[in-house]
């Protein structure tokens, strides 16, 4: 019979996939077109039409050359608005990718919605102009989403008003309920029947969205639906319901929830998600807010150099008064050779906990580089770094050591098949009373878990590593930590043995061993101490 091989990509097997991927990487990585690519997905972006038509020809040469064929009806060329891994990719699909991050979104964009209406007048007035500030104004701001924890209990508090309904996900952040933060914000407007709807069914409209919305992150947690409305309280176990009312109510049944009553003076965030938009937006879309433009307008004002690079380059834009300079995806603020304003904001970049966090200087220089440019700014910024005294205070003497030749662990073949885990602390406490963190890294995947923790004993790491290790990623066929006392009690032992996990530990005295979670700690304690020394 021979020996047969496949000359088509089969359907089915594990690797498919990512082959097809790689294939497609290497055909388009040469072409200069901005294309990207998921796996038989291409999306080509040009700026006008004829470098489109140029980017079109480049393109199907390449698959042509490589013997791709396509499909015509699958294709299009020349759109303003596509639609691209589920979403619209066009000017305002950009804005809308953040939706869920931005306030009463849904509202905002209201009145430009409008505009792409069948059959509806372009017609550009004041309201059209404030929306699209006030957009610009949300992009450039920062609602500060906390990250959720899976399984853990929700708040969601839902609005609905005379054009849209808006919700938004909390959960608390300590053992109280107390500490309730942000996890993300949904809203949207009512089409033309939701509009005609009784109040009543436009609260519980608001409810089903907010928990349809939300489904991937409060599924299978309890949740408390938070509404303005007091008769939604019966709606999930009222028996006489009809209508809209009895097939939301079936809706809702499928989730852990309870519904309870709060005035709306004092359910504030989905009150304003589903209220007008501002009046009278102030927006920053270049800089951060915390750059002071008067002193950078002084110094710029001063250098004649400057003055003449503006003139006579075409990536030089000013704006306010104010010499920008242009880069592909963003303007950066220019300023003069041995500015010492730059070096001012050089020092807050590095310094702040939430740009820099006294990182190194190649980490600092790509921060920098996002805001500023001037003469000499790298060297600059080595200055600032080299002279920074909680950077000498902080830095490793260990990697100047002489270092014994290490053994290497047995490669693994997927993703928490070996765990690396180690403490950090004890660190100073926290408003919740943690003062250590329990580090774990994925010797394959380099994915990092870092829990808080009260103490190190060893019930305490028991319940971590059966909490936050074992039941969201599996159990490990290894597990190496050192020879601390923790890890080495009959009760960790007895655990371990009980999964059917090896506890496998490195050599006394000697760090580099676990070298996987020791890297991940030396990255945590930089960002952690820095900050507390500041503090």
């Amino acid at each position: 019979m021979g020996v047969f091989e496949f000359v088509r990509m089969p359907m089915g097997l594990k690797g498919s996939s990512g082959t097809f991927q790689r294939v497609m990487y290497q055909m388009l990585r040469p072409l200069k077109a901005r294309v990207f690519c998921y796996i038989d997905d291409i999306i080509l972006t040009s700026r006008n039409t004829t470098e489109h038509l140029q980017d079109i020809d480049e393109v199907l040469t390449a698959i042509e050359e490589s013997g791709i064929k396509l499909k015509l009806s699958k294709a299009k060329f020349a759109q303003n608005t596509i639609k691209f891994l589920g979403y619209i990719v066009s000017e305002k699909g950009l804005i809308s990718f953040y939706r869920r991050m931005i306030k009463d979104f849904s509202k905002l964009a209201a009145p430009l919605t409008e505009l792409t209406k069948k059959d509806q007048a372009f017609h550009w007035d004041e309201e059209q102009q404030q929306a699209f500030e006030a957009l610009k104004t949300a992009l450039c701001s920062s609602p500060v989403l906390a990250a959720p924890k899976l399984g853990h209990p929700f708040v969601i508090e839902t609005d609905a008003s005379g054009k849209g309904v808006g919700a938004v996900l909390l959960q608390a952040q300590d053992k109280e309920g107390k500490d309730l933060r942000v996890i993300a914000f949904a809203s949207r407007v009512y089409n033309k029947h939701e509009r005609k709807y009784p109040a009543i069914e436009l609260e519980a409209l608001g409810v089903v969205y907010a928990i349809q919305k939300f489904k991937p992150y409060i599924d299978g947690a309890k949740t408390t639906v938070i509404t303005d409305h007091s008769p939604l309280k019966s709606l999930l176990y009222r028996a006489d319901l009809q209508g809209r009312l009895a097939k939301y109510q079936i809706i809702l049944q499928g989730s852990d929830i309870e519904i309870k009553y709060q005035p709306g003076k004092q359910n504030i965030v989905a009150d304003t998600l589903s209220r007008n938009h501002p009046e009278d937006p102030t927006i920053n879309s270049i800089t951060p807010e915390w750059i002071n433009l008067e002193l950078v307008k002084e110094e710029q004002s001063k250098s004649l150099e400057l003055q003449e690079l503006k003139s006579k380059l075409n990536n030089f834009v000013a704006e306010n008064g104010v010499i920008y300079k242009r880069k592909e995806d963003r303007s950066i603020v220019c300023l003069p050779k041995n500015t010492e304003y730059g070096q001012v904001l050089i020092k807050k970049i590095h310094e702040a906990a939430e740009e820099g966090a006294h990182l190194g200087r190649e980490k600092t220089i790509h921060k920098v580089k996002e805001i500023l440019s001037f003469p000499g700014m790298e060297q600059a910024i080595s200055k600032v770094v080299e002279t920074c005294d909680i950077c000498q205070i902080n830095k490793d003497a260990a990697k100047k050591r002489t270092k014994a030749v290490l053994h290497k662990f047995p490669p693994t073949q997927q993703p928490f098949e070996r765990v690396h885990c180690d403490f950090i602390g004890p660190l100073p406490v926290t408003e919740r009373g943690f003062r250590n963190i329990l580090v774990f890294v994925c010797a394959l995947s380099k994915f990092i878990i870092a829990e808080p923790t009260m103490d190190q004993k060893a019930f305490t790491t028991i319940a971590v590593i059966s909490d936050r290790l074992f039941s969201r990623f599996g159990i490990p066929r290894t597990l190496v930590s050192d020879q601390g006392t923790n890890f080495q009690s009959a009760a960790v032992k007895a655990f371990l043995l009980k999964t059917n996990c090896k506890h496998q530990t490195s050599t006394a005295y000697h760090h580099l061993a676990n070298g996987q979670v020791e890297r991940a700690n030396q990255t945590i304690k930089k960002i952690d101490v820095k900050t507390i020394r500041e503090r």
